[in-house]
């Protein structure tokens, strides 16, 4: 964009605790928003963390549109107390993050009840000492900038959302607050139920000076609505079409593809193997070019068991995680892609962020263990993408019919018919333009007139 039509957009500054290098979807969901807003009439000015072990936790680090601000959290200094020189702890980066991560997991699991006061986890497992020095930096960058109409933050983590309502009460500027998952009603983390008031007030607190908020699906956007009393817009997640552009010849095995996370309890993949165990005893022959692979960080250790226990060691495989190019690759080239999700009514409003993903590899999906009455049925219903099958006799049938269109023509078509027009509704220009959207209404609140 020429630099003359870019000074003309407004600015927004985007509080993202979590952005690129960092390898997770919230961070790909910031880096591809802010990507495709100054489309829409705004360019944001991005303030997101790094984490400092050495001599200067608040040194900041500019980049262009970006703003790193680091800061010192509690594990990684009692690590970092340790460590050599910088060069060394360098070298060391990659062990110390898989020690810090190990060592939180197993405090969670011996004080599981501790884990459950809202001060404890935000301070254990939360960057709240980042709160300090991002506050300041926002603060100076507002002020030295006239043109920031908005202040936009993104959850989780909640000291993002901490910064900026502090930033919108000191300057005056409207905010809005983003949830990808929800905060104090969340049923993904374990709490003392005589806390969850506090954490309740803790978060109504915080959101009080917000004008609006965005979220990810329409049962999170009325949960929101109900505690806070304020709009909620629904963007999800999405896709960009360049990153699938790149023609890729399917495997020759029919190849089922997970490519994510995986969950004890949730992203369950036991109907998966039980029903591949049924179709082995009824027609082993019909697996012999069959191939299940798993496709990303700690698979292996979720799961193993369960491969061991359906005897389908000679059909699974486990990949470690790979860059996100590879894995664009590896689900283009799958015959079947499979999306795992948590079959309960609480997760009706939850969608993995590797659903978009999969819309854009375009290959068949096959979902299981999924709430049917959530969004990702009815996602895979209007775009056409797949087929949902919770337990393993209906998963068997469905594989069966695939297998022999495999055989017979080296691809499958059943129970898939793309629905052009509505995936491309999903795409990150598409989400960006929603976001712009929202951002028109808040300064529409912010002149007096009624929000819509």
């Amino acid at each position: 964009m020429p630099a003359d039509e870019r000074s003309k957009l407004r600015r927004v500054l985007y509080v993202a605790f979590s952005f690129p290098p960092d390898n997770n979807i919230g961070a790909v969901r910031s880096e591809r928003l802010v990507r495709h807003l100054p489309k829409f009439g705004w360019e944001p000015v991005v303030l997101t963390g790094g984490k400092a072990y050495g001599h200067s936790p608040s040194v900041e680090r500019r980049e262009s549109g970006v703003v790193r601000v680091r800061y010192r959290d509690p594990a990684g200094f009692l690590l970092g107390l340790s460590s050599g020189s910088a060069d060394a702890a360098g070298r060391r980066k990659a062990k110390s993050e898989t020690k810090r991560r190990d060592v939180a997991t197993g405090v969670i699991r011996r004080f599981r009840l501790l884990y459950g006061l809202p001060v404890v986890r935000m301070l254990t497992m939360e960057p709240a000492l980042w709160f300090f020095p991002a506050k300041r930096v926002g603060r100076s960058l507002v002020a030295a900038d006239q043109n920031t109409a908005l202040v936009f933050s993104t959850y989780g983590p909640s000291t993002s959302h901490f910064v900026a309502s502090r930033i919108s009460r000191e300057t005056g500027i409207p905010w809005i607050a983003e949830f990808r998952d929800i905060w104090s009603m969340s049923p993904y983390v374990v709490r003392c139920r005589s806390l969850d008031r506090l954490e309740r007030w803790i978060e109504e607190k915080t959101l009080t000076p917000v004008s609006r908020l965005i979220t990810v699906s329409q049962p999170l956007a009325d949960e929101l609505s109900r505690l806070h009393g304020k709009n909620v817009d629904v963007i999800p997640s999405g896709f960009d079409w360049d990153d699938y552009s790149a023609p890729v010849p399917l495997t020759a095995k029919f190849t089922i593809t997970y490519t994510g996370r995986l969950y004890r309890g949730r992203r369950d993949p036991s109907e998966l193997f039980r029903a591949l165990r049924l179709l082995k005893q009824e027609d082993e022959s019909l697996l012999g070019n069959l191939e299940v692979r798993f496709v990303g960080f700690d698979s292996s250790e979720v799961v193993g068991r369960l491969v061991e226990e359906h005897s389908l060691g000679d059909i699974v495989k486990f990949v470690p995680q790979v860059p996100f190019k590879e894995s664009v690759r590896l689900q283009k080239e799958s015959t079947i892609l499979l999306l795992l999700s948590w079959n309960d009514p609480r997760d009706e409003g939850t969608y993995s962020g590797k659903l978009f993903e999969y819309l854009g590899a375009g290959r068949p999906i096959l979902a299981t263990s999924v709430y049917e009455g959530g969004g990702i049925p009815k996602l895979l219903s209007e775009t056409g993408s797949g087929i949902i099958a919770n337990d393993a006799a209906t998963i068997r049938d469905i594989l069966r019919v695939w297998l022999l269109e495999f055989q017979r023509e080296g691809k499958v078509h059943s129970f898939f018919g793309p629905n052009a027009d509505m995936i491309q509704t999903y795409t990150w220009e598409s989400q960006a333009r929603k976001l712009a959207a929202a951002f028109d209404r808040a300064l529409v609140q912010a002149c007096g007139a009624p929000g819509s």
